[in-house]
């Protein structure tokens, strides 16, 4: 129990940080930690066991992800646009990072920069390339669609672009867009000028362009058979995360009708795949031989099945875009292939909690998403929902169409529970 609180005290002083107008000064540090330590020097004085242990692991747990968090958010903070910058044109060589949003009149992508005249720029920028003479959100006037050259991740330009600090509106009731933009890294934005000119493409920079260019190409081989569909924006946004296309008015439908974390890439659909992986794993590996031997006499066939579906997961997760409910998703399917390779008995509290200190961990900002919130309460409900109505009592056994009556009953249950848990929210 106390290794749970000690994870849930890192996870709500993560938590905290986020919340706080300003972060602290160095003097504030300075008091803190000596003054931890005279505590936890008193508390193991004074206290019998095994209180000292209870008191001190969440006490250094919650003061080590303050401190965690703190550093990254300032680190954060720091890789800000300089002033002198503002509102002026740079020549910037910046590479394609994330998936572009395709529009009739622009596109817009994230790049990272590597190098800039003048200096002072922050290493992720948006950048927005609009057509020549757009005249707006609502100027279109059933214009033709403009020419864009095809943008990949990975891909080198050399742009003129007009920086800007984002900045969200001043109604508290509004969408802070400032907050999201810093959540993802995003420090400036940019705006077009001119022509650019392409110079290289780096397709292997790192995992997220390889991902990014693996999504590009599966959109790119869906798109001429969903054009001009009703629902095509709906059928990229669940079998790749691209979401952008979705209308205003679909989202609005989908979240009153309380299926928004099944339009994009949820939990189920990680899951189901990694179940499909696992079991053409497990198939596979007690019929393969190796030298005389069968693969199942080597590891067993379970085993496998568990390693290769998390790899079948974390591949999906990656063309999904990687999003809080498919990270959620994917470390709480790792946590239960090493329980089970290693034999080590996992309770789901203990696998809930666990999972939601890796996600902090890697994104402090991802307590800033409502996915988080969403999905962790999803699947706690999920775990805690069958000890609510128990199991019958002095029954024999079912015969086939009592079975499958109680499957669907029981689905319509947890369905039921989700649903009633998560309207507040």
């Amino acid at each position: 129990m106390t290794g749970r609180i000690s994870l849930l005290a890192f996870v709500a002083a993560g938590g905290a940080v986020q919340a706080l107008p300003a972060m602290p000064a160095i003097e504030f540090w300075a008091v803190l930690f000596p003054g931890a330590v005279l505590a936890s020097i008193l508390i193991r004085l004074f206290l019998p066991a095994p209180w000292p242990t209870r008191i001190l692991l969440p006490l250094w747990a919650g003061l080590l992800g303050l401190a965690i968090t703190a550093a990254r958010v300032e680190h954060r903070l720091n890789a800000a646009l300089a002033a002198g910058n503002e509102n002026k044109v740079a020549r910037v060589e910046l590479r394609i990072a994330s998936l572009p949003r395709l529009s009739p009149d622009g596109r817009q992508f994230e790049a990272d920069v590597i190098s800039s005249m003048p200096e002072g720029m922050p290493g992720r920028i948006l950048v927005s390339w609009q057509a020549p003479g757009w005249a707006g959100p609502y100027g279109r006037a059933d214009r033709a669609p403009a020419d864009f050259p095809d943008l990949i991740p990975g891909q080198v330009w050399r742009m003129a672009l007009t920086l800007k600090t984002p900045v969200g509106r001043r109604n508290p009731h509004a969408f802070d867009y400032e907050s999201h933009l810093f959540a993802q890294g995003i420090r400036a934005t940019g705006s077009v000028r001119g022509q650019p000119r392409y110079l290289d493409t780096q397709a292997w920079a790192s995992l997220e362009i390889i991902a990014n260019r693996a999504r590009h190409h599966v959109r790119a081989a869906m798109q001429p058979h969903l054009e001009g569909k009703r629902y095509g924006a709906v059928l990229l946004a669940l079998s790749i995360g691209d979401q952008a296309s979705v209308e205003p008015g679909d989202w609005q439908v989908f979240n009153r009708t309380g299926i928004t974390h099944l339009v994009s890439i949820s939990g189920s659909h990680v899951t189901m795949i990694a179940a499909m992986g696992g079991v053409l794993v497990f198939w596979i590996w007690r019929r393969m031989r190796w030298r005389g031997r069968y693969l199942a006499e080597r590891m067993p066939a379970q085993v496998a099945a568990a390693l290769g579906a998390l790899c079948v997961a974390w591949l999906y997760c990656l063309l999904a875009g990687w999003g809080v409910p498919a990270r959620r998703t994917f470390f709480m399917l790792a946590v239960l292939a090493a329980a089970y390779v290693l034999r080590m008995p996992l309770s789901a509290s203990r696998l809930l909690i666990m999972v939601a200190f890796v996600v902090v961990l890697l994104d402090p900002w991802a307590l800033l998403a409502g996915g988080f919130w969403l999905s962790f309460g999803a699947v706690g409900v999920l775990l805690a929902s069958p000890g609510w109505w128990g199991q019958p009592v002095g029954e024999g056994q079912p015969d086939r169409l009592e079975s499958v009556k109680r499957f669907f009953m029981r689905a319509a249950h947890l369905q039921l529970a989700i649903t009633m848990a998560l309207m507040p929210a």
